[in-house]
């Protein structure tokens, strides 16, 4: 879970840079954006990369965020036996 604190309200496009190595790829992840108002998900089934630790950055979507303090937490969505991914990064791109 990361702290937010968003300088402006608008829509936001959420991208992330993980690695995920093969047998581990086709779960997915999902990212909760929690604050005052309506929690909104994202969720993405996790593409493999040649390894675990080469990272690759592919859109999310989009989420509404208010200004203000939240919070953003990543999870898995289907369990899995494995490492998942390795997630190096997050970015929220204002639109």
């Amino acid at each position: 879970t990361w702290q937010l604190d968003v300088q402006a309200s608008g829509d936001y496009l959420v991208k992330a840079s993980y690695g995920s190595a093969p047998i581990n790829a086709g779960g997915r992840l999902r990212l909760t954006f929690s604050a005052v108002a309506k929690p909104q998900q994202l969720e993405h089934t996790v593409q493999a990369t040649a390894t675990a630790n080469q990272f690759h950055t592919v859109s999310l979507g989009k989420v509404h965020l208010s200004a203000g303090k939240q919070s953003v937490t990543a999870s898995v969505a289907d369990p899995c036996d494995a490492e998942l991914m390795r997630l190096n990064s997050l970015q929220l791109i204002r639109q």
